[in-house]
């Protein structure tokens, strides 16, 4: 079994802390079941949708999608609701309420589900300010729910809302800018964090100050538990944190590596009947990624990781090595490949991969087995 456990502060020593952690950690998870998917069955479905980067759990019979077609910069209306069931077809493009603000090429996206019907988005329109946009959704339609806020010289990636109202958002360094601080990056001279932001801020008086975990090579993924528990995948450093009790004023809290995850990208949370965790889907050959960002050519390999509660265990749901060609849901002639699986939702029955650069959603029947065997 695998199982990494974070430091308890406290007074005991060393060997007596790891033996504690062991135990809790046990313990609190005995019970659990770990999803496994079925790649032989696995299909592309919504082939209509490129650049599925980030997923959303909506509701109980949709997610939402964020999609750019990063690759040969097309602008796209970009978000779209896919339904859940077997029969899944393409992805439903939501429409705007007059006046509303578009995204142009949107990226993280969060949506805490029913019976709440707001969705935020980070936008990069292209040659302008990032944005983060708040909606309200009314069926299919998006209503903006506040002013657009711009975030000027930050590249930002995920974002969740906590309780209070605040933004957490990842800002990894390196991207958009010169190949020198992309190579000092890659290379883990630069570092970043995840900002804090208030809703009622405009973003102008944003500064470093109101970053958390600075430390980071290339913060990208992050989610928020039902304990207000903030998790965040360090994509370059191979690490998920945790930062515990988000939700006091204060967040002097240390951030504590609690797994380790080679290319961490997205975080989404599970809470089927079978698994509650998260859901980590990442990278695990950085340098074929950087390969297939450049050509499409160069497939880039896939995980989906299982984590359990307190991230103290891991499972594989899903390896993928980029070799494989999988059926598409409505051509059963057709097949795609699938590269650079970026965010995975997971259901009672399937799993669900969107991919950062190419077409359709990957979806695998799940089972699930009692015992970690990683």
């Amino acid at each position: 079994m695998d199982v990494k456990s974070r430091p308890i502060p406290g007074m005991m020593g060393i060997p007596q802390i790891l033996l504690l952690s062991l135990f809790v950690s046990i313990s609190a998870n005995a019970g659990q079941s770990w999803p496994v998917a079925v790649r032989s069955e696995c299909e592309v479905i919504a082939s209509n949708v490129t650049g599925a980067e980030d997923l959303a759990w909506l509701d109980q019979t949709a997610l939402i999608v964020s999609a750019t077609d990063r690759r040969h910069g097309k602008a796209t209306n970009g978000l779209c609701l896919i339904n859940t069931g077997p029969g899944s077809g393409d992805c439903s493009f939501l429409q705007y309420e007059d006046g509303t603000v578009r995204p142009q090429a949107p990226h993280g996206i969060f949506a805490p589900g029913y019976p709440s019907s707001s969705v935020v988005v980070i936008d990069h329109p292209p040659e302008a300010p990032s944005l983060i946009l708040q909606y309200s959704r009314h069926g299919n339609v998006l209503r903006q729910a506040k002013s657009p806020i711009e975030l000027e010289g930050i590249n930002p990636n995920d974002i969740v809302v906590d309780p209070l109202g605040r933004f957490f958002f990842s800002d990894p360094p390196g991207e958009n800018t010169s190949t020198w601080k992309w190579l000092s990056t890659l290379l883990g001279f630069s570092r970043s964090g995840i900002y804090v932001l208030a809703s009622d801020s405009d973003g102008s008086d944003l500064s470093t100050d109101d970053k958390i975990c600075r430390r980071l090579r290339y913060p990208n993924g992050v989610a928020l538990d039902q304990q207000n528990r903030l998790y965040l995948a360090d994509t370059m450093g191979g690490r998920l944190y945790i930062l515990d009790q988000v939700q006091t004023s204060s967040l002097e809290q240390r951030c504590w590596t609690v797994a380790s995850i080679k290319g961490g990208d997205n975080i989404n949370l599970s809470n089927t009947e079978s698994f509650k965790g998260l859901v980590v889907t990442g990278h695990p050959k950085l340098l074929s990624y950087i390969q297939h960002m450049k050509s499409e050519d160069n497939c880039s390999p896939t995980t989906v990781h299982a984590v359990s509660e307190g991230g103290t265990q891991t499972s594989k749901i899903l390896i993928l090595d980029g070799k494989q060609k999988f059926r598409d849901s409505q051509n059963k002639d057709a097949t795609h490949s699938f590269c650079a699986g970026s965010s995975a939702i997971l259901t009672d029955n399937f799993l669900y991969v969107g991919q950062v650069f190419g077409p359709g959603i990957l979806r695998c029947p799940v089972f699930y087995r009692s015992v970690n065997s990683d």
